[in-house]
Order: structure tokens, then sequence, then C-alpha cells
């Protein structure tokens, strides 16, 4: 149905080796002994599994396309909120070392990381590294560098063997394949799931209790809705008119998930995107469409009771619900230390500051807690100038493909995927290196418009040509 891989490499993922046989073998043996000895049929179970994702990762090590779908899973799956927070690092980073450690050297070998934004970024992670010396939790700055390092070696690998625009939209057909797993996963924990499991009160605001299905908070539901439908378009052109259906499938789910959710924030980045994306095909009848919208949308508020209004109006939005408040605090500690930082990654330990205004049992929690801001928990955690080194480095090739430079189209991905995620890290700390899945969508469209860009310089200075990007994008050029 989804067209992601040619019959040649399905015909090779066919071809099972010795080993495999052994073990589906043995797997069939203890099936067969679970049926008198129950205790057998967890056994079976585990070696099943082990087996399943041993296959995986030497599948994925050799089409590094699908290695997308096993990234996405390594930030969904430790999300799931049967786990507790002790065994979520363990699920976490043993998935991340399982799939992405051995294509490293594959991404080593690819020479991007010694090129432009690429070099740029090791310099960052090479920031990030002298910030374990003194950060406040120097196990939690190194546990999660490390992660960041495995995953941007992983996404460098996949994007090394992009070779057009139609490679570019199968791996956003893969990564929305795993969107619409995770869609289905939130559809049965929706009717299948006790409440107090699938609805969680939102801590922040008093109101009803949102809707988390499987994941650990409504936020993240929102976020799925996010990169379901920007990958989700991307992947459109090449999509099969069954797949397309399960893509429109897909849309309607996440959207109802999140109306539930009341994640407000991804919902208003992505209309943003799907603004700036209608606008760019469509022009003037976009305009006019989204102006029908709007009065629309304007005339529903207008006949909404009191207590809707209340309702929308929740958690306090003149402070966005709470935000400002923290905002002003961790501005403050950020003057206190603007050029370090506190460590990488730990921006929540320093409400554990005694002049933190706020308690509560919400606030015990350390490094989990967000600051709700993307930047400035990564000014928090490495410093301004490193911010502004990955702001640098991440704009320029962003800018630079939405303006229609470089190898590929990428200028939908920008559109569609990168403005919505970077707006919502303005009140959500959603952009960490390569976490979650709207971060690793950004961290895809990013690396592939700074290879693309690399390709693009590398073609003209080899033909003769100009550089179109002459001025002050130019002048960055040795990087």
């Amino acid at each position: 149905m989804i067209e992601l891989a040619s019959s040649e490499n399905w015909s090779e993922a066919r071809r099972v080796d010795p080993i495999a046989y052994g073990l589906a073998l043995l797997l069939g043996v203890l099936g067969l002994a679970a049926l008198r000895w129950y205790a057998l049929a967890l056994i079976a179970a585990l070696l099943g599994g082990a087996a399943a994702l041993l296959w995986a990762a030497n599948y994925t090590r050799s089409h590094l396309r699908w290695l997308v779908l096993a990234m996405l899973m390594s930030e969904v799956i430790p999300s799931i909120n049967l786990f507790d927070e002790s065994s979520r690092p363990l699920v976490r980073y043993g998935l991340i070392v399982l799939f992405c450690a051995p294509v490293l050297p594959s991404a080593w070998k690819s020479g991007l990381l010694r090129q432009g934004g690429f070099r740029l970024y090791v310099l960052y992670f090479c920031i990030a590294a002298l910030s374990i010396a003194y950060s406040l939790l120097p196990l939690y700055s190194f546990s999660r560098l490390l992660g960041a390092v495995m995953l941007f070696g992983a996404i460098c690998a996949v994007v090394s063997e992009v070779r057009d625009d139609r490679d570019i939209r199968r791996v956003f057909g893969v990564f929305w394949l795993g969107c619409a797993i995770v869609a289905v996963m939130l559809l049965v924990a929706r009717f299948a799931f006790p409440a107090d499991l699938a609805w969680i009160e939102d801590p922040w605001s008093e109101g009803p209790v949102r809707f988390a299905g499987i994941l650990g908070s409504p936020n993240q539901v929102g976020e799925m809705m996010l990169t379901t439908v920007a990958s989700g378009m991307l992947y459109w052109p090449l999509a099969s008119r069954r797949t397309r259906i399960a893509i429109v499938t897909s849309f309607v789910l996440m959207l109802w998930f999140d109306l539930l959710a009341d994640s407000r924030s991804p919902f208003v980045a992505m209309a943003i995107g799907l603004f700036l994306w209608s606008l760019a095909h469509y022009g003037r009848r976009a305009m006019i469409a989204w102006t029908l919208i709007l009065i629309l949308a304007a005339g529903v508020v207008s006949t909404l009771s009191p207590e809707k209004m209340e309702y929308v109006n929740r958690g306090n939005v003149t402070t966005l619900t709470g935000r400002t408040d923290l905002w002003n605090f961790t501005i403050a500690k950020i003057k206190e230390h603007p050029l370090l930082g506190y460590g990488y990654e730990v921006e929540g330990q320093i409400f554990q500051d005694r002049y933190f205004p706020l308690r509560g049992d919400l606030w015990e929690l350390g490094p989990r807690i967000s600051t709700h801001s993307g930047y400035l928990a990564r000014a928090v955690g490495v410093g301004i100038p490193a911010t502004l080194l990955w702001i640098f480095l991440t704009l320029r090739a962003l800018l630079l493909a939405l303006g229609g430079g470089g190898r590929f189209k990428l200028a939908d991905a920008v559109m569609l995927a990168a403005v919505p995620v970077l707006i919502l890290n303005i009140d959500e700390s959603a952009v960490a290196d390569c976490r979650y899945s709207v971060g690793l969508l950004l961290a895809l469209v990013w690396a592939m418009a700074e290879r693309s860009r690399l390709l693009a310089s590398a073609t003209r200075e080899s033909s003769g040509y100009p550089d179109p990007g002459a001025g002050l994008l130019a002048s960055y050029s040795m990087f």
C-alpha cells in the first residue's frame, strides 16, 4: 500500500538467513510448550521481541531510510505512560544505541560532519560537552548529549543517501508511517485504556482533564498531530490512492486527538505553516479562503455562551497559562550565567532555586520540568553565544531552502514542517536536539536543507557560476 521501498529492497528483505530460521524454529517449539507451561509464553514473547529488534536494527543499517521510523519510535515508545520514570531512560537509550550506533561509521565516512553547517553543529556539540564539567547535573547532561549525538549522526547517515527530490519525499513517507502507527495506538487507547491512564489532569491550569492516550502528556499528542500533518502532506505527491486515503484518515484522527488533548500551541503553529504553504501555491485564492475561515471562526466564537468562553480563555491566557512568570525567572537566571549556562539540557533544575516563587510537587521533578520555551531552555543550558550559533546554523540553511536555493526543492518542507516547529518552540520546549517527534522532524528538514546547500555550492564552484546567494549569507560560505 505504501510505496516507500523498491521491489528490489523488498526482495532482499524477504531473504532469511539460517540464524533467522533457527530463531523461528526455537520460538515455534516454545510456543507449543507454552500451551502446557504458561511461563514459557513470556520467554517466547521476550525472545520474539528481541529477535524482531535485532532483525530491524540489521535491516535499517542496510536500508537507512527506514532508520527514520526506528528513531521516531525510540522517542515515542519511552513516552508511553505504562512506563515509569525509572524505566524510560533505559528503554530510550537502549533503542537509540541499538539502532543508531551501527550507522555512525556511515555518517562519518559520508564526509558531511566535516562540512558546512554539519561541522558547526559538531562545534555546538563540543560546547555542550564542555558544559558537562560545570553542569548542575553532569550525568544528566552527559546522557542527554550522548543521545542527541547518536540521533544526529543517524540523521546525517540517512540524509547522505538522499539523491533527489523523490528520495526526500520517501523519507518523509517513512516518517508519516511512524506517525500513523502512533495514531492507531492513540485510537486504541481512546477506547480501550482506563480513564486514569488515557486522560490527565492539567497541572498548569484549572480545567477539565486532557487526553494523552498512550503518551506521557497531552502536549505530546499535539506535537504528534503537527508531525503527522506535515510529513503526510510532504509525502502526498508520491502516495497512491489508497495511501492518500490512509493519510487523510490519519489527519482526521490526529486533529480529533489534538482537540481532546486541548493542545492549542501545535494547532496554531500548524495553521501558520499551512497558511504559508497555501499562499505560496495558490496565492490570492488562498488569501480569500483564509479570510473566509477567519470570519467564520470569529462568528462561531461570538455565538459561544459565557460558560464556553470561560473554558476557551481558561488558564489565564494573558500570561500564556503562567508561562510569562516562568520566563521572567528563567531570564533572570540566564543573566547570572549568560556565557556558559548551567549545563546541557538541565534547564528545569534552575527551578530548585530557593528564590523560585512557585512551590508544589510539579516543581520537584528537576530537569524533567520544562521552561516552556525552547530558546530560553537552550540559553539556560549552554549559554547565549552557543544558542546564537545554533540559531544561525539552523536559519541559514532553512532560509536558503525557503528561497529556492540549493540542489533539492525543500520550500514545502520548510513551510509545513520547520516553520511550525520553530514557532511551537517559542512557548514549548519542543526543539531539543533531535528529541521528541518535532525535534526529529526539524533536524531531518535542516539536514536535508544543509546538504542541499552544500551540493549546490559545490556545483557552482566546479562550474564557475557565481553564487546567487552572494551577500551576507555568502560571507559565511567558509563554514
